[in-house]
């Protein structure tokens, strides 16, 4: 099935098999698409997300299997598993973009030009509010910082840093309307 919004892209064709009956099947019939800087800069786009995605999912699972008193604190444990959501979206997108071929259709391409920035953004963000949680608990309680608490800060900034990474790197992958089709 097809999204609304790429619905308009997609026709039906009707054709007949051998034993007579009708058959009808979508055809594409919207607009492609190819990157707008050349395939060798994607593809090193391509594996810095990779890499950046390698690095962030333990980043991610480390502070998850350690008792945090950053972890107890709402505030701080709920952007901080939120950003699992626009990791595996990032890592998606990363993969997808080294194995892409052009032309793309506009609902492949949608997901280079449109994905990737909202997924680093929102791992940004998320994590940003997580690190300002962690730091909040901090100040306001009058607790020691144990070792599994500075974990928990190294990897939320990893986390951002990383994210911000993605997002200035997101001009590798943009996308432009081919001229052939």
């Amino acid at each position: 099935m097809f999204s609304r919004k790429y619905i308009s892209d997609y026709g039906v064709e009707y054709d007949r098999n051998p034993n007579g009956r009708i058959i009808s099947r979508p055809v594409y019939k919207g607009k492609y698409f190819v990157f707008s800087s050349d395939l060798s800069r994607v593809r090193a786009a391509a594996n810095l997300l990779i890499a950046l995605c390698a690095v962030s999912w333990p980043a991610f699972f480390l502070p998850l299997c350690f008792n945090l008193s950053a972890a107890r604190v709402v505030y701080a444990a709920v952007p901080y598993v939120c950003c699992a959501i626009p990791l595996f979206s990032l890592t998606t997108a990363a993969f997808s973009l080294r194995t892409v071929r052009q032309p793309m259709k506009r609902e492949v391409s949608d997901r280079f030009l449109l994905g990737l920035p909202r997924s680093a953004l929102s791992m940004a963000i998320l994590a940003a509010i997580a690190a300002a949680g962690f730091i909040y608990r901090l100040i306001t309680d009058n607790v020691a910082v144990s070792t599994g608490d500075v974990i928990f800060g190294i990897c939320a900034a990893v986390l951002i840093a990383a994210s911000v990474i993605a997002y200035r790197n997101r001009r590798n992958a943009e996308t432009r309307e081919s001229e052939t089709t």
